[in-house]
């Protein structure tokens, strides 16, 4: 009887042991610094085996928890590292880690490793229906340079060393210092913070001093910043919440970093990078290096972990750089782009996309912009179908001209929805007062006057026949009876009164030949009406004389000047040419043509005042006219310096 109660006795005592073990299990596995350590310590208090209490722990781990030991023990060194990822101070972090490290009887790059993979599959998976991803986004794209870069987005610039790479990103910097457009593109004017720890100081200040921002008050420099920094680098820009973060390069602040290049880990610091521009709004630019292929240099991470990937190379000259873009998610359409270097002030023009044909772009840009700023237009919204039609360009020249333009700050543009409920764009020149619409903001309803015009563009479609027209809001087909024609000879002709359309043969001073019963009669008439109207009411630029700063346009029938001008390109031009003190306009290729009679800026007189020096906004050439073969668009107040 005693045995049978010593031995319940023993039983109960046996399962209290057990109860209390399992107790302490399950409180020492749920603590977040778990490690086996502790473990061992149990099995040294209950006199046990640590083998014994480590089946055990892997027993209650996976009946209460759900987990297995590892796991358990992985999940807490994660958090771990997480918290040690928070320490500002970076010397004292990788202390921390190499200690945490040693207890875990891991190395630090085994450690971060395995941690940097862990965030990778934690990070939570949180789908959102349309109707929200709707309204998150409803404001549309705000843009750092409207059509280049996006606010908010990580763009990664490579190329190899002496392209430039660093010039160019001074250059934008300039601009979003200054609000100066950028290659004419608007830009979201605000401060700047750059880390530069690839040049030496000496260096970065001269260049900065000939971009003009030696000395701005919104830039702040960073000589030394490592990526271990994170934390006091956020800090600081949300205390000055700067437009624009420029960091070069991704291989100076990752030096320290334990894992090579090629390592997908070598990537994490973009990924902190593009987190940075999600929570903060400030715009990254990361400049690095390309390997031999053309690509970023490195693991492919790093170029999948940003939102746009520019590569630069020199072009076919020593001054022509190519920027390929290689990656966009809202900013510029993949392809090559040309740009022109200035040694002389390490500056970069924008010349164009490679294979476009960048001069007659120019004109038609003009074109459709003159057209939407005359009379009843101005503040009229009107789909690229309508521009392609009424202009008599194609209509994917159209969307792509009118994008240029609204890119560039020239126009507007506001989010509509066609009588399919499809997503479209409409582009006027606002009116006096009327507010600006600087992002895509989608409107609940087109815009009043246009509403019922433009519903009835977009459900008969696009004709797909570019000699489409429109007359009150039909459309109509070719035809060959002596009514359209005239209809259609005389709305060319009064295109080209109003300044709306210029072809090659009218700008170099060729006249249309006229035919018995042609329109062109009927439109000499309109002529004559046109410049009487004109000159009852006066062109304020017509009675202003041609002055420095002023923006001045070039007659098709004058001359080029030789003395004093910039070289032309010699190649292109016909023998004859070539030693003429003054060479005709309308005797040159046509690209060139178009390049000296666009628009220009008068940097010069001459003293007796019958010739000017102009310079050219789109390629920066210096030329040199007769006074009276300029004509002024826009007066500059400026003085009238001679030269």
């Amino acid at each position: 009887m005693n045995d049978k109660i010593a031995d319940e006795k023993l039983d109960w005592l046996q399962r209290e042991a057990d109860n209390r073990l399992e107790a302490e299990l399950i409180e020492v596995l749920k603590n977040p610094l778990f490690s086996s350590f502790r473990l061992g310590q149990i099995a040294k208090t209950y006199g046990v085996g640590f083998d014994l209490v480590k089946q055990e722990a892997e027993r209650v781990a996976a009946t209460t928890l759900g987990l297995d030991l590892d796991q358990v023990e992985f999940n807490s060194v994660v958090r771990q590292v997480e918290a040690l990822e928070a320490i500002s101070d970076p010397g004292l972090r990788e202390w921390k880690i190499q200690a945490l490290a040693r207890k875990f009887h891991r190395t630090p790059r085994q450690l971060m490793d395995a941690y940097n993979k862990a965030l990778a599959k934690q990070a939570p998976v949180m789908p959102l229906t349309p109707k929200e991803l709707k309204e998150k986004y409803s404001a549309g794209v705000n843009w750092l340079i409207h059509g280049w870069i996006p606010k908010g987005s990580v763009l990664l610039l490579h190329a190899d060393g002496g392209v430039g790479k660093s010039l160019f990103t001074y250059q934008i910097v300039e601009s979003v210092l200054t609000g100066q457009p950028w290659q004419g593109y608007q830009v979201q004017q605000g401060g700047v913070l750059m880390v530069q720890v690839d040049e030496p100081g000496v260096i970065l200040g001269e260049r900065l001093d000939v971009r003009g921002i030696g000395e701005h008050p919104n830039l702040g420099i960073l000589e030394d910043w490592q990526i271990e920094a994170m934390a006091p680098l956020e800090a600081t820009i949300k205390r000055d919440q700067p437009e624009l973060l420029v960091i070069d390069s991704l291989t100076a602040i990752n030096r320290n970093s334990i894992f090579s290049e090629n390592d997908t880990e070598y990537a994490r610091p973009v990924l902190q990078l593009t987190n940075l521009a999600n929570r903060t709004g400030t715009t990254v630019i990361i400049i690095h290096h390309s390997n031999a292929s053309g690509n970023a240099r490195g693991t492919r991470a790093i170029h999948n972990s940003v939102s746009e990937v520019w590569a630069m190379a020199v072009g076919n000259s020593p001054e022509e750089r190519v920027l390929r873009v290689q990656k966009m998610r809202l900013g510029r359409p993949p392809g090559r782009y040309n740009f022109k270097f200035h040694e002389e002030d390490l500056s970069f023009t924008y010349l164009g996309e490679e294979g476009g044909e960048q001069e007659q772009d120019l004109t038609q840009e003009k074109k459709i912009q003159l057209w939407l700023s005359e009379g009843d237009r101005i503040g009229t919204a009107y789909a690229a179908i309508e521009v392609s039609e009424f202009l008599n360009i194609s209509r994917g020249k159209a969307r792509k001209l009118l994008s240029e333009l609204w890119s560039k700050g020239l126009i507007q543009r506001k989010v509509t929805k066609t009588a399919k409920n499809q997503r479209a764009y409409l582009y006027f020149v606002p009116k006096k007062g009327d507010p600006l619409y600087t992002s895509d903001h989608l409107l609940d309803h087109p815009l009043k006057e246009d509403s019922e015009r433009v519903l009835e563009v977009f459900k008969k479609g696009d004709p797909g026949d570019p000699h489409f027209f429109k007359q009150n809001n039909n459309w109509h087909s070719p035809g060959e009876s002596a009514n359209e024609k005239k209809l259609s000879g005389i709305r060319e002709i009064t295109d080209h009164l109003l300044g709306q359309t210029l072809t090659q043969s009218q700008k170099k001073g060729d006249p249309p030949p006229k035919k018995e019963g042609d329109p062109t009669q009927e439109a000499d008439h309109l002529l004559g009406q046109t410049l009487t109207q004109s000159q009852k009411k006066g062109d304020p630029s017509q009675n202003h004389p041609p002055g420095v700063g002023d923006l001045v346009t070039i007659c098709g029938g004058g001359s080029w000047i030789r003395s004093g001008s910039d070289k032309l390109p010699w190649k292109e031009l016909r023998p004859s040419l070539k030693e003429l003190p003054q060479i005709p306009l309308n005797q040159l290729p046509d690209a060139l043509f178009h390049e000296l009679t666009g628009d220009s800026l008068i940097i010069s007189l001459s003293r007796d005042r019958k010739r000017v020096k102009v310079r050219n906004q789109q390629t920066g050439r210096n030329s040199v006219f007769a006074i009276n073969d300029v004509q002024v668009l826009k007066q500059g107040g400026g003085d009238n310096a001679h030269g």
